[in-house]
């Protein structure tokens, strides 16, 4: 009970800070390139931490969510809003505290749906991203996430299907391109 609340207490802090800290990303006219390189600085922990899920890895991808969250603290600015802030953060905690690698791909879930709702808002101003989606995951429910390369590894179900999934858009300096792929369930 003590470690949960004092688990409670580090979390409120560090949404605080980096609320503090995206409260400088206003809705300016320079606002725009800031959001996006925003989500851009996220990526590399992003893609870290989604190999690590699809390889089965729960370590690495609470090594990849640590990084993130010291990525977030020194960048200052996690996502557009305070509620994207928290999100993000929050995410990147659970991964962190995840007991078992089921908890750790919930938490990437939510992680997923709030980078993409980003990039599908503002773009990304560096690098590219691929994102892919399973029909399957989440009991049917379906889940998207963002990977790096075309080559499809699902972190929802890591080896149990590497390969089930699709893609749907690519985030980049060509812009977005929506994809009509077929799924792939192995």
């Amino acid at each position: 009970m003590k470690t949960l609340i004092l688990t409670l207490i580090a979390t409120t802090l560090a949404v605080a800070n980096l609320q503090a800290h995206c409260g400088t990303c206003s809705t300016s006219e320079g606002a725009h390139e800031h959001h996006a390189s925003c989500a851009s600085h996220q990526l590399d922990p992003y893609f870290a931490a989604q190999a690590a899920l699809a390889s089965d890895d729960l370590a690495a991808a609470k090594n990849a969510a640590k990084s993130m969250l010291k990525t977030g603290e020194e960048k200052g600015c996690s996502l557009e809003e305070g509620a994207c802030c928290a999100t993000e953060l929050t995410a990147a905690t659970q991964i962190t505290e995840a007991s078992d690698i089921k908890a750790a791909r919930k938490a990437f879930k939510s992680w997923s749906d709030t980078l993409i709702a980003k990039l599908d808002e503002e773009g990304l101003a560096e690098g590219s991203a691929i994102k892919m989606y399973c029909p399957m995951a989440f009991n049917n429910m379906g889940g998207a996430w963002l990977q790096s390369s075309k080559d499809l590894r699902n972190p929802y179900y890591g080896s149990m299907m590497l390969t089930c999934g699709m893609p749907q858009k690519e985030y980049g300096k060509g812009g977005t391109q929506q994809h009509s792929g077929e799924h792939h369930h192995h």
